[in-house]
């Protein structure tokens, strides 16, 4: 009889102490933080940079030559079959890079646009063409060339990829920090810092992302990288991004 109540007790205590620890779990659990490794926090910062602000940009060379011109300078041109060219998201830019006025012929397929012609020689023009940007047709007032003056080649399509500084500025730098944090499903508990530089030298940030600096007690991890900032004529400059998270 007393075996059997010694199993009883034993059972019981067994009970009474599983259920303390019960307690003990279901009051201190609002206490329990969850832990989140350097690295993981500098990726969660780099892929809401690249999400809200990478571009990939493509331009494609066109190469006009000038046979019978009246004289050099200014001319509309018309570039037909033009398949790469998507109406809304499509621009066209001369050698040094400056945006030219243009417009285009969904129906035919065809391209209009501004130019500078010399007499016997080849110009490169660059169709930029990006789902990222919008461009707004600006139709040429220049006199008309003859498309029989001229003859035209497509180059080879290359794709440039970085951080597109326009949208950098609207969706990140000028974005309230607190909600850059929801955004990307940050720690609300931990923070971090932004700083963009140009090129490789690191002594003034162009740009700066923060909401309050690390104490000294706090250990902090830094991710750095390089990538390019582009415009919207495909014009583009080296950065060096840091990311600091504590």
């Amino acid at each position: 009889m007393k075996r059997g109540l010694t199993h009883i007790d034993w059972a019981i205590s067994i009970g009474l102490f599983i259920l303390y620890l019960v307690i003990i779990f279901i009051l201190f659990k609002p206490g329990i933080t969850e832990e989140y490794t350097p690295d993981f926090l500098s990726s969660i910062i780099k892929q809401g940079i690249e999400t809200n602000s990478s571009i990939t940009l493509e331009r494609t060379p066109i190469f006009i030559e000038a046979h019978t011109i009246a004289s050099d300078g200014d001319y509309e041109l018309e570039i037909e079959n033009i398949n790469f060219w998507i109406d809304g998201n499509s621009t066209i830019v001369n050698q040094s890079l400056a945006i030219k006025p243009f417009d285009y012929d969904s129906f035919g397929n065809k391209l209009y646009f501004e130019g500078h012609l010399i007499q016997g020689e080849k110009t490169k023009f660059w169709v930029l063409t990006s789902d990222s940007i919008n461009h707004i047709p600006n139709p040429s007032l220049a006199t008309p060339v003859d498309t029989d003056n001229i003859s035209y080649a497509f180059g080879v399509k290359e794709k440039i990829s970085g951080i597109y500084k326009e949208k950098f500025e609207n969706e990140i730098n000028n974005t309230d920090y607190n909600s850059l944090k929801t955004q990307w499903n940050y720690p609300q508990r931990k923070e971090f810092e932004i700083f963009i530089y140009e090129g490789l030298d690191l002594t003034n940030p162009i740009y700066t992302i923060s909401e309050k600096s690390a104490i000294n007690n706090e250990k902090v991890n830094v991710l750095q990288w390089s990538d390019w900032f582009i415009n919207n004529d495909s014009s583009r400059s080296i950065i060096t991004i840091m990311v600091r998270t504590w």
